[in-house]
């Protein structure tokens, strides 16, 4: 049994070797080969180098097209039975890589399995989030993605494809639904599967306004993409409709100048809200 992990990377010298080492003794400890496939966006400090130097790491791409871009080579390199999604900043947990695989090959028709998430500026101070319903789409749209907090059978995530590169930081939201639109549930896994380091360089994590103004505009230009399709999914319209409505509200609260003013129907905004409460602090489902 192999794993292949896809770790995006740029400028992430910081903790790169320390997540690195994190997939090794995931996979030591539950007797596992495994392959870390580094897709680097072209970075400026020593991340490349400090990866290359360890164990079982491929470059796979020193210049894409972005974060899902990057991600996209390396799931495409990918030669493991299993496919986990690490970044440079984080940490897998050693104590449950293990059990995780026994759980998914004890469910030969499930293509992934889901795990809780703890997250923090270090593991003595984390806090935990659990899935506490089988993935939907809403949960997709609306609850906490965290998609690395998942193991996948390769051959399940080849089917259901790669990240959208034009969504911005919802392509793991988008990933989600589609899991959720056509692969059915997976195996539930109620033990914390991975640590996301909350920190000033994280994308969505950081905890201040320019993290959350970030979030917020990656869900209105994940829905406009999809109010753009013509032929597009009416669930994942109107799951669309109410996430733009609340998302440029809460940027505009934020204080942000940079959101259009456009027209919004006031039963979307309603809708989302109740969502968005529902969901609040909750992850997206197993």
């Amino acid at each position: 049994m192999q794993l292949s992990v896809a770790m995006a990377t740029r400028n992430a010298d910081r903790f790169v070797a320390e997540a690195i080492a994190s997939v090794h003794a995931a996979a030591a400890a539950a007797n596992v080969s495994c392959e870390i496939l580094l897709a680097d966006g072209s970075s400026e400090d020593d991340t490349v180098a400090i990866a290359s130097a360890l164990p079982r790491v491929r470059v796979v791409s020193r210049e894409d097209g972005g974060l899902y871009d990057g991600m996209n080579r390396a799931l495409d390199a990918a030669l493991g039975e299993h496919v986990m999604i690490v970044n440079a900043d984080d940490l897998l947990l050693e104590e449950s890589l293990g059990p995780a695989l026994a759980a998914l090959a004890g469910a030969p028709d499930r293509g992934f399995l889901s795990g809780d998430m703890l997250f923090g500026s270090s593991r003595a101070d984390a806090a935990a989030a659990h899935n506490q319903r089988p993935l939907s789409v809403e949960g997709a749209f609306w609850g906490i993605p965290a998609i690395n907090a998942r193991l996948f059978r390769r051959d399940f995530l080849n089917r259901i494809g790669r990240f959208r590169t034009d969504l911005g930081l919802g392509a793991d939201r988008d990933l989600l639904a589609r899991i959720a639109d056509t692969g059915g549930p997976g195996v539930h896994f109620a033990l914390p599967l991975y640590f996301y380091r909350v920190h000033q360089g994280s994308s969505t994590i950081a905890g201040d306004r320019d993290a959350r103004l970030r979030v917020y505009r990656a869900d209105m230009q994940m829905a406009a993409a999809y109010l753009a399709e013509p032929d597009g999914d009416l669930e994942f319209i109107a799951h669309a409709r109410a996430k733009s409505a609340v998302a440029a509200l809460k940027a505009r609260i934020l204080g942000s100048r940079r959101e259009p003013h456009c027209r919004t129907v006031l039963a979307d905004l309603a809708g989302g809200a109740v969502l968005s409460r529902r969901w609040r602090g909750r992850m997206a489902g197993y």
